[in-house]
């Protein structure tokens, strides 16, 4: 059985990976967007980054985790 402490330890690897995968989503569409530029092609709209996000999502891990350590 998981008790409290566990739970919020998976709760903010998984928050700590998602906002991974929000910045590593993000660099895959500049690394698109970028490719499209040298080869010519007709430019695409901006890609927006979403770091505010991926900051968030960080600092609620943060705060789990701390509140776990408790």
């Amino acid at each position: 059985m998981l008790n409290t402490k566990s739970l919020l330890e998976i709760a903010s690897f998984v928050l700590m990976l998602a906002a991974a995968a929000i910045l590593l989503h993000d660099l895959y569409r500049l690394y698109q967007q970028s490719e499209l530029i040298i080869n010519d092609q007709p430019r695409p709209a901006a890609v927006a980054l979403r770091s505010r996000a991926a900051g968030g999502l960080t600092l609620l891990a943060l705060i789990a985790l701390t509140w776990g350590m408790l």
